[in-house]
């Protein structure tokens, strides 16, 4: 299981999709490994709410 807290993106590089990059690195991380996910980071589950193929990595 993984609990994923927080993503940060220093402000010189924001909006150039590197959070969206880290969060999908995560989550296809999780995937192969048969994790579970957390979302505690707002952007994350916001990520996972924009992407339904990720849904199922949730924690119930």
């Amino acid at each position: 299981m993984l609990n994923l807290i927080h993503t940060y993106v220093p402000n010189a590089l924001r909006g150039k999709g590197i959070a969206s990059k880290i969060v999908k690195v995560a989550l296809t991380y999780a995937e192969e490994n048969n994790l579970k996910i957390i979302p505690s980071c707002s952007y994350v589950a916001a990520y996972i709410q924009r992407h339904k193929e990720y849904e199922e990595l949730l924690v119930l």
